[in-house]
């Protein structure tokens, strides 16, 4: 629970992020919200974002940061601010409910280096969603 709660805090703090704040001498915003389990404070982290879905964290700390709306993967690093987004995935499929979904390394990413990804492919109304793997 303590994990969704701060997962769900930071996808927040995510969404509240705009390009126009952005400002690397600009002090990091915070909110404190309060749960059953006592106060949370999210912290801004990275501004200019749209739609944040998921997130997963590689083991040199940046992280997969997915955007529905846009239909992107971006590679982001917390610590300086800055992000890219991740070239040469196949063609998504964004409208509705339809662009990225999800995103997971394997297991043995370490060793194979593979993430995999769930995401709309397909025409606008008759898409599908498939599970897909790449590497960066």
């Amino acid at each position: 629970m303590k994990r969704i709660l701060a997962l769900a805090a930071g996808l927040a703090m995510l969404t509240q992020a705009s390009p126009i704040c952005a400002d690397d001498d600009a002090p990091a915003v915070s909110h404190r919200f309060q749960s059953l389990d006592g106060p949370i404070v999210a912290e801004r982290v990275l501004d200019g974002l749209s739609q944040p879905v998921a997130i997963e964290f590689l083991q040199d700390g940046r992280a997969l940061v997915l955007q529905r709306d846009r239909g992107l993967v971006t590679l982001a690093d917390f610590r300086s601010g800055t992000k890219a987004d991740v070239q040469g995935l196949p063609k998504l499929v964004v409208f509705s409910d339809a662009g990225v979904h999800d995103v997971e390394l394997h297991p043995g990413y370490a060793e194979n280096g593979w993430i995999y990804l769930s995401y709309s492919e397909g025409e606008e109304h008759h898409s599908t969603v498939v599970l897909d793997r790449f590497r960066l």
